[in-house]
């Protein structure tokens, strides 16, 4: 069954955090798919977001929380200077069945993203960008050896598959170099890809990856940083970081 794709608001407007939408599609385990939402779905390591949908009931609004956000099937996009990965997708919003039981296809919703959540999500994947940063300006070609990434509310963690054991000078290293981009409030600046318009590519200074995740525009935002180095065998290395005393941007538009 054709499912339509869901327009990704969250890549055209990056911090609204709301939207009127119409539901399109119903899926009994995995959940309601609007036309459009704000919503980010799991991808990249970064968690999904969590919210609430609206709608009208009689004379009333009723506002019923969803627990997820996933990405369903799509068409694969392979480009030589991007890695692959499905667009044109549909956005499954999880709700709890008798939740999902109040939804029907063609109902005007409106979807409202966790605010919160989604900041301390946003803080965590644009500082293990700069994490990345610090271990590449010490480790040139780093990247290409990432296996696996963790982005939470909480913190972010890299995994790498090398035989180069990280050492507590390196830890020290990075840390230094994430609190010095932030001290310095650096700018952060993500664009399109010429080719495809849900490739997206991130970048700070000279130094740019492909990542279509949730960033803030500038370092000075993520507050204090901790970073710490993990052995998790002889060719599997991880760098994770945690911060507190950030500040809320006030360009976020409900």
């Amino acid at each position: 069954m054709h499912i339509m794709e869901t327009i990704k608001l969250h890549h055209l407007h990056p911090f609204l955090l709301s939207n009127e939408a119409e539901v399109i599609h119903i899926d009994q385990i995995r959940g309601l798919v609007l036309d459009q939402s704000v919503a980010y779905a799991e991808s990249g390591g970064q968690l999904g977001d969590q919210g609430k949908i609206s709608f009208k009931n009689g004379n009333t609004n009723k506002e019923l929380p969803f627990h997820d956000t996933q990405k369903g099937e799509g068409r694969l996009l392979l480009l030589k200077d991007f890695p692959a990965i499905p667009v044109q997708t549909p956005t499954y919003h999880q709700l709890s069945p008798e939740h999902l039981s109040k939804f029907y296809v063609g109902q005007k919703v409106k979807v409202q993203v966790d605010f919160q959540r989604r900041l301390l999500l946003t803080i965590s994947h644009s500082g293990i960008h700069l994490v990345l940063m610090g271990l590449e300006a010490k480790y040139p070609g780093l990247y290409s050896a990432i296996r696996g990434c963790s982005i939470k509310p909480e913190g972010a963690r890299l995994d790498f598959s090398t035989d180069q054991k990280f050492t507590d000078e390196d830890v020290c290293f990075v840390q230094d170099f994430v609190q010095n981009q932030i001290l310095l409030n650096k700018q952060m600046f993500v664009y399109q890809h010429a080719a495809e318009p849900e490739a997206w590519f991130w970048q700070m200074d000279d130094y740019i990856i492909p990542c279509g995740g949730c960033h803030l525009t500038e370092t000075g935002y993520i507050g204090t940083v901790s970073v710490k180095k993990k052995s998790l065998g002889r060719s599997m290395q991880r760098i994770s970081f945690t911060f507190k005393d950030y500040q809320i941007p006030e360009f976020y538009e409900i």
